[in-house]
């Protein structure tokens, strides 16, 4: 099962890094300056700016879920819950490659 994750996991972490090439390359800047234009464009410009932020927020915190699952994979850390020890069932594990937690251990959030 070890393999079939990792795979499923380095295909998560190149498509991450892909989206967020492209993105970067689509939106060289962080933030834009608001021109002297109206006050619609300007509240359209800076929700379009926080829309993107909160895309790119997403997608590092993505990649930084996949490479720490890579790293527990390395470690022989992986598919123990963190919080109760016991293993996380391996369909969820295929499901949610990125998880730290069991079933149990999830819902009692």
């Amino acid at each position: 099962m070890n393999d079939e994750i990792r795979a499923l996991l380095i295909d998560e972490k190149g498509r991450l890094e892909r989206a967020r090439s492209a993105f970067r390359r689509e939106r060289p800047g962080d933030v834009r300056e608001a021109d002297t234009q109206d006050v619609n464009e300007a509240g359209a410009e800076i929700a379009e700016q926080n829309e993107e932020r909160l895309l790119l927020e997403s997608l590092n915190a993505d990649l930084v879920a996949v490479e720490a699952a890579l790293a527990r994979l390395l470690a022989n850390d992986y598919g123990h819950c963190e919080k109760c020890g016991k293993p996380i069932d391996e369909d969820r594990l295929l499901a949610l490659p990125t998880t730290r937690v069991c079933l149990a251990c999830g819902d009692s959030r």
